[in-house]
């Protein structure tokens, strides 16, 4: 199964939100090439996004990134 459209979605979203402070967790979603794989990370991309200064945006994304791996 193809998730480079996931990876790709995951990785922007966390370079807008986050900015340089997502440099590991983005270097992390580099290199996953399945579903479980990129849903392995889905806590720590919970815990980083508590952080981030609008939080709708990331709930949204979140809520999207869910739907896409399921």
């Amino acid at each position: 199964e193809d998730i480079s459209l996931a990876r790709s979605y995951a990785i922007r979203t966390l370079k807008e939100l986050l900015g340089s402070r997502a440099v590991a967790l983005i270097a992390a979603i580099e290199q996953v090439e399945t579903p479980d794989e990129l849903r392995q990370h889905v806590s720590k991309l919970r815990a980083a996004l508590s952080t981030a200064p609008d939080q709708e945006k990331a709930k949204h994304f979140l809520e999207t990134l869910a739907m896409v791996l399921d």
